[in-house]
């Protein structure tokens, strides 16, 4: 018997993890000195309120959506149904923040170059599709300016800015946790159904897409 997951349920794991990855990450940057919070927006002191509601939503909308496209306009992910990879996506997403925050370079110009190579790879990897990568490109660059917006309203600030008050590799994190959020709602949208049919069904149409494709 397949276990199904409710649409609720689904929203519920993704703005969780979308809260959870927020705090981790945010926590990363403030204690290698990359953001600044002032005093009137901190709560609690080594964060903002505001970033993880905020995470969280993005993930929520962007875990619904790349499985509405796959469905909106065909074409089966190669990994979708996979668990393990979707597990390696967010390790990929962890490391390249990681690389962000931690890894000395010479200069900021090749931190963001190899960053930004490490994102279209994660693409290449987990989602390979024309969609997949334009939705990573909307997303990146609707979150880079929310983000350039929220640091001129004076919420917070990045230490070194080096692209329009913000970091230059900014960019390349949205495009990745894109794609990381983009595989998990996947992943959960196959064990989603109304009427306990659905999920499976769609494993079975990816299958059956992919046995006809080593054929």
């Amino acid at each position: 018997m397949t276990q199904t997951l409710s649409i609720p349920q689904r929203g519920a794991i993704l703005l969780v993890l979308g809260t959870f990855f927020s705090l981790v990450l945010n926590l990363l940057q403030l204690e290698h000195h990359i953001t600044l919070f002032p005093s009137h927006a901190a709560f609690p002191p080594w964060s903002a309120w505001w970033i993880p509601p905020s995470v969280a939503v993005g993930s929520l909308i962007i875990g619904f959506t790349f499985p509405w496209a796959d469905r909106k306009y065909g074409g089966a992910v190669e990994r979708v149904g996979d668990w393990s990879a979707t597990v390696r996506s967010v390790g990929m997403f962890i490391g390249i923040n990681y690389a962000s925050a931690k890894l000395p370079f010479s200069s900021k110009t090749q931190l963001s170059s190899m960053l930004g190579l490490m994102s279209i790879g994660m693409w290449w990897l987990f989602d390979r599709t024309r969609r997949g990568f334009l939705m990573g490109l909307i997303a990146m660059s609707f979150g880079t300016l929310c983000i350039q917006l929220i640091v001129f309203l004076d919420f917070y600030s990045y230490t070194e800015p080096d692209f329009f008050l913000i970091r230059s590799w900014i960019p390349c994190v949205l495009f990745s946790g894109t794609m990381c959020f983009g595989n998990i709602g996947r992943q959960l949208a196959l064990a989603t159904s109304s009427d306990g049919t659905g999920g499976a069904s769609d494993g079975a149409s990816h299958r059956k897409a992919g046995h006809l494709k080593r054929e």
